[in-house]
């Protein structure tokens, strides 16, 4: 097939999956907004369930996208199905995981739960990322839960959950990777917000989001 044909093909059939999977993960998290107590949320007096072409599912639609269709470009050639379900199921829940932290603070088990152990699904049936990334999300796991303990709640349990999760996608590598990034980009995002906020108290930001975008590209290339 004529490489042009081919990454046509590629990007028609990314479109058609970036809508479809939003339209799941809008839904989805929608429901499970609905199903939670207000205490959980960080703006419980949200609006009623955004349409489709709202702000939100727009940049979520270019993001899936574009995830998509490098996915698509990396696996140019690949004859098994299994590695683009395992690219699609990594970036459904990730992008839906930094949706809810970004949007209310909050990371739901229901999401980094089945996240974490697809990671170990794959690596049994070989197409791990690493060798023996258990080992990696056990350190950085440890290392995480102290941070999560002596931060004063700057660090959540959903954000320990949430890069462990990670760390059994990427393996030692990327995950330092990610991680770095993630982390700088928190840094410089939280300085630029004290210093528009010098006579009051800047807003707390999510960090799972920060993460998310090195995050997703390293579960791509990995």
């Amino acid at each position: 097939m004529h490489p042009f044909i081919s990454y046509g093909f590629s990007f028609l059939l990314s479109f058609v999956l970036a809508v479809l999977t939003v339209r799941l993960l809008t839904y989805w998290i929608e429901a499970l907004y609905d199903g939670s107590p207000d205490d959980l949320l960080a703006y419980p007096d949200r609006e009623e369930t955004p349409a489709f072409l709202s702000r939100r599912n727009l940049i979520l639609a270019a993001v899936v996208f574009s995830s998509l269709y490098f996915s698509f470009s990396l696996l140019q050639g690949e004859k098994s199905l299994v590695p683009f379900l395992k690219n699609w199921f990594a970036i459904f829940l990730v992008w839906g995981i930094a949706v809810t932290d970004g949007e209310q603070h909050v990371i739901y088990n229901i999401m980094v739960g089945p996240f974490a152990a697809l990671g170990l699904l794959f690596d049994l049936i070989g197409y791990g990322t690493a060798d023996m990334p258990y080992i990696t999300a056990l350190v950085a796991g440890v290392i995480l839960l102290a941070l999560c303990a002596v931060s004063r709640g700057l660090v959540s349990a959903g954000d320990v959950k949430f890069l462990f999760a990670l760390a059994l996608w990427t393996g030692e590598e990327l995950f330092v990777i990610l991680f770095v990034c993630g982390a700088l980009a928190i840094a410089v995002t939280t300085l630029i917000l004290r210093l528009m906020h010098k006579d009051e108290t800047a807003p707390r930001i999510p960090y799972a989001p920060f993460f998310a975008v090195p995050g997703i590209l390293c579960c791509l290339v990995a």
